[in-house]
């Protein structure tokens, strides 16, 4: 890891085809177990990193309600400064230090929205807000760790530039199937699904909540080292419906 960037944790709940979320967007897979895991996890990092798509899309809070702690600081990945208001975490930004990072091409105006609301906003790339750029900025801020908690292109720009540290994943025995809402909708009416070049173990049009059917039980986990690889085998069985 250099020095001149935090140490970055991603932290994620996945069902067992690999989607964080159901074809609506719906990412609710966490139990309350699991959830306050991830509330440890938040108070142990200087701060949480996530995308404004998540933001848009979820309107979290992001803050240790779960567990014991302090929040972290609030930093969101927004190249036009497009956190809303009416956000949670606009809402907020007076009890919970928010920092949007943003590009040189966002528009001034959106930039003083920011500023009236209390969000400090960091430049952090030309046309597009880079992760790199923002880690070393906020490195000279103080921040010493951080923990990236999504969406999936945030997760994937810091795992593409090699700026991930550690995984942990949690990994819900439920299958959803289906592809990004996106690309489901383009897809309405062809013969295959999955011709966006997805790779889950289901396709097809998907579940529409995270608590539908099918859902599966794990009976056994198996940890098989090969060399430098570690996976892990899982056993599930489908559960019967007593709706």
């Amino acid at each position: 890891m250099a020095a001149s960037r935090p140490r970055v944790t991603l932290s994620a709940a996945v069902s067992i085809d690999g989607k964080i979320a159901t074809r609506t967007g719906d990412s609710g897979l966490s139990s309350r177990r699991d959830l306050a895991r991830v509330h440890r996890l938040r108070a142990s990092h200087d701060a949480i990193l996530v995308g404004i798509g998540t933001v848009l899309a979820d309107d979290p809070l992001l803050t240790v309600r779960l567990a014991r702690g302090r929040s972290p600081v609030r930093v969101i990945l927004d190249s036009r400064a497009r956190l809303p208001p009416s956000s949670r975490i606009a809402r907020t930004c007076g009890e919970v230090r928010t920092i949007v990072a943003v590009s040189r091409a966002a528009p001034a105006r959106r930039l003083a929205r920011l500023r009236d609301m209390g969000v400090e906003a960091i430049a952090a790339g030309r046309e597009r807000a880079s992760p790199r750029a923002a880690l070393s900025r906020l490195s000279r801020l103080g921040i010493r760790s951080v923990l990236l908690e999504g969406g999936s292109r945030a997760n994937w720009s810091l795992v593409r530039a090699g700026l991930v540290d550690e995984a942990v994943i949690c990994v819900v025995p439920r299958l959803l199937g289906g592809a990004a809402k996106k690309a489901q909708d383009r897809q309405e009416g062809r013969a295959q699904a999955g011709t966006d070049g997805s790779a889950g173990k289901a396709q097809g049009k998907g579940l529409y909540g995270p608590k539908a059917r099918p859902k599966v039980r794990f009976w056994g986990v198996r940890n098989l080292v090969l060399r430098k690889a570690r996976d892990a085998r899982a056993g599930l069985r489908q559960e019967a419906d007593t709706a």
